[in-house]
Parts: structure tokens; C-alpha cells; sequence
């Protein structure tokens, strides 16, 4: 595979077969396979074929693994020249081998049967070819893959993800292993693994935004706090003791203010816990221009007295995105003046 790149390169200094031996044996490191490896075409790697022979894989597994045709060389124990007649060996599903026995001996009878069946169409005539459409999947077989580095990186990306069997990703998993062992900068994990985890997120995560706070004496224990990273809302508390009558509404002052960055605004959200209780928050904007201290606006819409005591998580706060948008007489064609129900019901 090195040669192969290098004559790609150097071809214009080949004159003689010498010149080619010469550069044939032309010994390289392990920085020149990495790069190599990481060339995003793949030519100069089907220059260099590796087989790998698996014994004992169900034909499950065969069917799954020879969807690979594109330049991979197989070969198995065909059915049509092998006759399993009291041969037979079955994988067992790491599934069925956790469950209880009974289930186990339900999965081994059902195999049992149908190579009874497969011999029976043997005797009666039918070639083994024919009878082996009646064996079952879990009949182990040989198989012998030859493919190039490349081959084998895309093989490994697409059959150790959790769409395939167990079985299928257990054994491309041990096939990576002694590849890996072969030569770890061809087959390393950012070349080889699966292909989700070698892709680069189209969206990088991003940073929490950084809200600065306004001081109105506010505590520090007090202050908007998400107990989880990836919370939408940050808890903010209540100041003091407080009891809402049915229908009251209370304006409570929180302590602090923020600067919300141009294209933002802040919510004071309801709690789920309260709001199931009929104790909810509303939901005036608060302006990226705002400087003043944040009020949490609680309305009581039960049938009930509430105490909220102080220390109490009465909302959470939220920072959003928004659209800036210019209200014109004139935009174009209009859509005209119906409103609700006009098209219909």
C-alpha cells in the first residue's frame, strides 16, 4: 500500500525494473501509514488485501456480512456440496442464552427440527442444496472474507452499530481487535469505528450563554440557579413569606436584574409543581434594554388560599430568542382582514 502512494508520486523517477524494486523495498514508519490512511480516497489501500477467515458464525451472521459485495471476495461451507446430516451446530443468541432454560431448549428443538426436516429432504431425493432452504439461521457455518484496509474500515463503520445482530457486531468488533493489533495507525478508532462517532457534528455544542446579574440585594443563595446542565430554566426563589387569596395577583420582587443581550428576552416561567396547584407565573417580556429589578408576577387562579414560604422555588427564568419585527401599513400582497373561523370550520 506504501508503494502504491509512493509510485503515484514518483512515477516520472521509474525507468527500470530496478528502479521499481528499489522503491518497492523502500522501508517506511508508522507517520507515513497514519497519513496514508487518512487519505480521503481510497486507491492506494486496495493495493493490499487482507483475509480473515471466521469459524463458527450462524448464517445469520453470513447473510448480513455478505451484503458487502462491492470488490469483497467471500467464501463459505456451501450447502450445496456439504451435507449437515448429523453435523449440525447452532449459535445460540446471547438473548436466548439469558433467558431462562426453557427458552433455550424451545430455540435448540426448533433447530433440531429443522435439520431433522433438511435430512429428511435428503433422503427423499432433493439435493442439499435444495434441502438447505430448510435449515435454520442459527446453523454455524465457515466463512472466509477477503477485503482491502479499506474494505474493512467501512465493513467495521456500518456492523458494530446497534442495527446488526449481536452476534454480527461481536464478531466485527473481534475482527477490528486483530486488525487493530496487524497495525494500529491503519485501523486506529478515529479511521475505523463506527460512523457515527467519526462524523463532526454539524452543530458543535455550544458554551451557556453568560448573563451578567444586577444586584437589588439579592442573596447569594438566592440567586437563579439550573440544578441540571442542560435545564431550560434557572430556579429563582421567593423573598419572603407570602399567602395568595383566590384571584390574587402579587408582584414579587426578586432581587436582581440581568442584561439580556440584544435579540433576547427573559421569562419568568411557572413551576409544573405549582402551576398544577393553580399557582402560575405570567409572562411579561423582560427587554434586553431593561435594567431594572425582575418581579415574578404569581396569580392564584384556584379556588384555594396559597402560602408560598420564603426560600420557595416560584418560577424558573428563561432566556429565548426573538424576532425583531417592524410593524408597516404596506408589506405587499395581503392576505386581507379574515380572522378567526373565516376559512371554515
Amino acid at each position: 500500500m506504501v508503494f502504491a502512494a509512493r509510485l503515484t508520486q514518483r512515477g516520472h523517477r521509474i525507468s527500470t525494473m530496478e528502479d521499481l524494486l528499489t522503491l518497492y523495498e523502500k522501508s517506511f514508519s508508522n507517520d507515513t501509514l497514519t497519513a496514508i490512511s487518512s487519505l480521503p480516497h481510497p486507491t492506494v489501500q486496495k493495493f493490499s488485501v487482507i483475509t480473515v477467515a471466521v469459524v463458527g458464525a450462524s448464517r445469520r451472521f453470513l447473510a448480513q456480512i455478505t451484503r458487502h459485495q462491492n470488490e469483497v471476495k467471500f467464501m463459505s461451507a456451501s450447502l450445496q456440496y456439504s451435507n449437515y446430516a448429523g453435523q449440525a451446530d447452532f449459535a445460540i443468541p446471547y438473548e436466548v442464552m439469558a433467558a431462562d432454560e426453557s427458552i433455550r431448549e424451545l430455540y435448540l428443538k426448533s433447530c433440531q427440527s429443522d435439520m431433522d426436516c433438511y435430512e429428511q429432504l435428503c433422503h427423499a431425493g432433493l439435493g442439499h442444496d435444495a434441502a438447505g432452504y430448510a435449515t435454520p439461521q442459527g446453523l454455524r457455518n465457515v466463512l472466509i472474507i477477503s477485503a482491502t484496509p479499506y474494505q474493512w474500515k467501512h465493513i467495521i463503520g456500518q456492523r458494530v452499530c446497534r442495527r446488526n445482530t449481536d452476534e454480527t457486531r461481536i464478531v466485527l468488533l473481534k475482527i477490528w481487535q486483530e486488525l487493530y493489533a496487524l497495525s494500529p495507525a491503519l485501523f486506529a478508532p478515529p479511521l475505523t469505528g463506527p460512523f457515527w462517532q467519526r462524523i463532526t457534528p454539524c452543530f458543535p455544542k455550544e458554551a451557556p450563554m453568560k448573563i451578567k446579574l444586577i444586584d437589588f440585594g439579592i442573596k447569594e443563595n438566592q440567586k437563579p440557579y439550573r440544578p441540571h446542565g442542560n435545564d431550560a430554566g434557572a430556579d429563582v426563589y421567593m423573598p419572603y413569606d407570602c399567602t395568595l387569596q383566590p384571584g390574587q395577583i402579587e408582584k414579587i420582587p426578586l432581587g436582581f436584574g440581568i442584561e439580556v443581550p440584544d435579540g433576547y428576552a427573559g421569562y419568568v416561567f411557572p413551576r409544573t409543581s405549582m402551576a398544577v396547584k393553580g399557582l402560575v407565573c405570567e409572562l411579561p417580556p423582560i427587554d434586553s434594554g431593561y435594567r431594572g429589578e425582575i418581579h415574578a408576577i404569581l396569580s392564584n387562579v384556584s379556588n384555594y388560599p396559597h402560602t408560598i414560604t420564603k426560600g420557595s422555588r416560584i418560577g424558573q427564568l428563561v432566556i429565548t430568542p426573538v424576532v425583531i419585527a417592524d410593524f408597516v401599513s404596506q408589506l405587499g400582497a395581503e392576505r386581507g382582514t379574515g380572522g378567526f373561523g373565516s376559512t371554515g370550520e
